[in-house]
């Protein structure tokens, strides 16, 4: 059993590198009750009615320590249970408390509005792979393609050749792109009928139909598992992978403020 290093309400004064866990809707500096990496405990400097839940990092070579990772993870899940979180990633180190001091001050009002879009919500993850191999045969029959066969299909140089082929790649591709428009939509129709947000890429890679991230009330969460059991019945030749409750990182750019925040 791990125990955390004594809090101390006066260290945050003191010059040295915190390491951050996220921003949370406490406006009161106290201990998390909670073991950080490298077995520090884990307190909230507040600013206003926000709070940077952080702990002191005195070596970060504990980051190397894929127990490190777990720690972090686990400190996460917990401040999820009591707080609205805006969560940072794992490594996330601000060099004193000068910069953090910084960053709660200057974005104090957006962190208090996303701080309430989050509030009780989490992130699932979806990704559907779908037959593109059959899909490409498919199109290749029933198109008309550049250099597509033909007593002729050897003439011509090398390069005109290869030409060709990457207009005949760009059609293929082309077509791909619009019938994986037409399944994501579907898609996305059952279930933005649950979830309040969406970040989402058609077609990443060929046999990669969609990866999306879903923000959706926590309470909800079986409900989309429902949708997607539907829409795989629905698709039998086509793989819905989803994952999560997780933190909802990809609805919150903490690192991007913390880089301006460096920049002033």
């Amino acid at each position: 059993m791990y125990y955390p290093r004594q809090f101390d309400e006066n260290r945050q004064r003191r010059p040295g590198r915190k390491y951050l866990y996220g921003v949370i809707n406490c406006g009161s500096q106290r201990s998390l009750e909670l073991v950080g990496v490298n077995d520090a405990a884990v307190y909230c400097r507040p600013w206003r009615s926000v709070g940077a839940a952080i702990s002191d990092i005195d070596d970060e070579e504990c980051l190397q320590d894929i127990a490190s990772v777990g720690r972090h993870e686990s400190v996460i899940e917990s401040l999820m249970q009591q707080f609205s979180l805006l969560p940072a990633r794992f490594g996330t180190v601000l060099h004193g408390p000068d910069q953090l001091d910084d960053l709660l001050r200057e974005n104090w009002p957006s962190f208090c509005t996303d701080l309430c879009r989050l509030e009780n919500k989490a992130q699932l993850d979806l990704k559907v792979l779908w037959p593109a191999s059959e899909l490409r045969t498919l199109i290749e029959q029933n198109r008309r393609l550049p250099g597509g066969p033909s007593k002729n299909q050897e003439a011509g140089t090398p390069s005109m050749r290869y030409a060709l082929y990457k207009q005949r790649e760009r059609t293929i591709l082309n077509a791909l792109k619009q019938k994986a428009l037409e399944h994501a939509d579907a898609v996305q129709e059952s279930l933005l009928r649950i979830c309040s947000e969406s970040r989402c890429e058609v077609l990443p890679s060929e046999e990669l139909m969609l990866s999306g991230s879903y923000l959706v009330e926590r309470s909800r969460c079986d409900e989309i598992h429902e949708v997607v059991d539907a829409l795989q019945a629905e698709a039998p030749t086509f793989s819905f992978l989803l994952s999560g409750p997780w933190p909802p990182y990809s609805f919150m750019n903490l690192e991007e403020r913390i880089l301006k925040s460096e920049m002033v």
